[in-house]
Parts: C-alpha cells; structure tokens; sequence
C-alpha cells in the first residue's frame, strides 16, 4: 500500500506457469539456495529482490527502487521488534530441530513447488499480439501501448516435493578441504576430532545419477534422482570434521551435503570422483562368472532378465550386461557412488572432540 501511495504498481514476482501467457497465471513458488531469496531463509534471514520492469524507463526504475527501500525502512522503524523477533524465532526453531531427539520430528524440505490452490489477482498489462517470426519460426510477442486488465490466478502456496530426515549432524573425513572451505564460507560452525572415534553412521550411495547436458556456471552439474542411506560402521581419525546441527546455520549444512539437495556439493561436482567408474572386469574373465552367478542365485537372474527387457539401451550393449554382474561380484570396489559425508546417528563424546 506504502509503495501505490507513491505512485507504483507493485506485484509478485511475474513468473507465468506456462511461458510467456499470463492467463496460465503467476507462479510465485520458492527460490533455490543459489538465489539471494533462497539462500537467506537457510540462515534464518528474510530477504526481498526487488525487479523493475525493463520496458519502463530507467528513471522510473531507479525511483522505484529507491522508493521501496524508503518504505521498507519506514515499516521496520515503525515496527523495530517484529524483524528482530521473527529473526530469533527462526533461529530457535532451527536449533531445537537440531537437537530432537526424535528423528521423526527433523523433517527438513529440500526442494518444493507451488500447488494447484490460487488466488484471484489484478494484473496490469497491455495488448500484445504474438507473431510467428521468419528469424526465429517460432513466436515472438509484440507490445503495444494499449492497456490489458484483467484477473489471472496466483499460484504461491508452497508444498514440499523432496524432503529428508536431518541427522544428529554430519562427520567430513578431512581429505574433503572442499567441504571446510564451504563451511567456513558460508559460517558454520565446526569442530575437530582430537582424537580417533568410531561408531555407527549412515552414509548415502548413489543409485542413479546423470550429468547435466549443458555446463552452468563453469560446472557440468550432477542431477541424482535415487539414492539410499546405508548404516555403516565407520572409523574417523583426529583432524576430521564434526557439524553439529543445533546451530543457527543447520540448514546450510543440510543443503550443502545431502545428495540430493538442489544446489548441494554433489549437485555442483565436489564429489564427481565416487561416482566415476575406475574399475572393470575383461570379458574373458567376467563372462564365466556371470554364468555362474547366474545359475547359483534365481533371484540375480530374474533380476537380469527383467532389466534386459526393460532397458533396450542395456540389452543391446555386451559390456553393460557384463558390468551388470561385475557390479554385484565380490571384485567390485564397495566405496562405488557412497558419499564422503557421514550422517551421524548420534553426537560424538565431548572427550574425542577438540575444544
């Protein structure tokens, strides 16, 4: 209201669900943690992005910038303690899912999208005609100065679409540097192993994954679509990593190591080389093998033939096939797609942990 006194006609964000047709409505939905809007949130922040159209003049975008963050000052000024309450209300409430005991009330949303419910919205456009272009033999909107009101539907009621159970905490074996460069980056707080402990941990393994086709942001991203926690007994030794996730920053660290967080470390390639495959078996050598895998174990071979007749790619390909038996053979590396990052099932001692 502050902001139309002034003179400007603020609205959402203008997404539209399908393209560039604003009768498909506003898709208001969350940002990813790479964006300033998704990333604040996991630091227990608020955060606002203002855009300005870039068909209004520039003098009019700056003073409305400008006169945005005039009036977000004055309604912080009028109202001091909201802001800083709603700041330590979040913070409390990330630290005491850091520390419940029960695991079944640790759910944290990793990625999400809007749902179907909408809301009537007054949207302010003009005449636009789309034509097919010569150049391009697609469609390309052509603008025009005459105004277009009408209602369309905005869609900003978030539901989740992946979420995860947060550990105790997570333990990063020390060779990973790239992990404590991101910690200390983004200030979450950590300690070191003083001395050796061992316990029962989950750790993740990859069980499809694929690289992005195009490069972003200079990296070849890793999309992984399935991957299952294994309980493991793991030894860790002085000098490797303990995050702690009753802290303010937990969900930084939610987002950084969990497999399939949208802008985690395995999403930005930090772990590309457990998932490279190193070894394999000559064929000579595999082929008997697997025939006799095949003969000792039904199951394998029922499991064998479905994938031949589900997977054309796989059937049609000797040196998959054989992979195929290689992968589940005594021989093959058991460190195969399992993340360097442990999830901790419970808190180290105080007595194997550095000050």
């Amino acid at each position: 209201p502050r902001l139309a006194a002034m003179g400007h006609l603020p609205a959402p964000y203008l997404e539209f669900r399908k393209g560039s047709d604003p009768l498909s409505g506003i898709d208001f939905g969350s940002s990813r943690p790479r964006y300033s809007t998704g990333y604040a949130p996991l630091q227990c922040r608020p955060a606002i992005l203002v855009e300005t159209h870039m068909l209004k003049p520039y003098e009019n975008r700056v003073r409305s910038t400008y006169d945005l963050l005039v009036a977000l000052l004055e309604d912080i000024n009028a109202h001091p303690r909201d802001l800083t309450d709603a700041v330590a209300a979040a913070e409390a409430e990330v630290i005491a899912r850091g520390r419940e005991p029960n695991p079944a009330r640790r759910e944290v949303v990793l990625a999400s999208k809007t749902s179907d419910q909408s809301l009537p919205f007054a949207y302010k456009g003009v005449v636009t005609k789309l034509e097919t272009s010569d150049i391009s033999g697609g469609p390309v909107p052509r603008y025009s100065a005459t105004p277009w009101d009408t209602t369309i539907p905005l869609y900003r009621d978030i539901v989740p679409t992946l979420t995860v159970r947060q550990p105790a905490g997570y333990v990063v074996p020390q060779e990973w540097a790239v992990c404590r460069d991101r910690l200390d980056l983004h200030g979450v707080r950590y300690r070191r192993f003083a001395m050796a402990w061992s316990d029962t941990v989950e750790v993740a393994r990859v069980l499809e994954w694929s690289w992005e086709a195009r490069p972003d942001q200079g990296h070849r991203p890793v999309t992984i679509t399935r991957v299952a926690n294994e309980r493991r007994w793991r030894s860790f030794r002085p000098g490797d990593l303990w995050v702690p996730l009753d802290q303010r920053s937990a969900l930084i660290a939610v987002h950084l190591f969990e497999a399939q967080a949208p802008d985690g470390l395995a999403y930005w390639n930090a772990f590309d080389s457990v998932l490279e495959l190193k070894e394999y078996a000559e064929d000579y050598v595999m082929e008997p093998i697997a025939r006799t895998m095949l003969a000792a174990d039904t199951a394998l071979a029922r499991e064998f033939r479905v994938r031949l007749a589900a997977d054309t790619a796989f059937a049609h390909n000797p040196g998959q096939r054989l992979d195929f038996f290689y992968r589940r053979s005594p021989w093959a590396d058991p460190e195969q797609n399992l993340l360097p990052v442990a999830r901790a099932l419970r808190a180290p001692p105080e007595a194997v942990l550095a000050p």
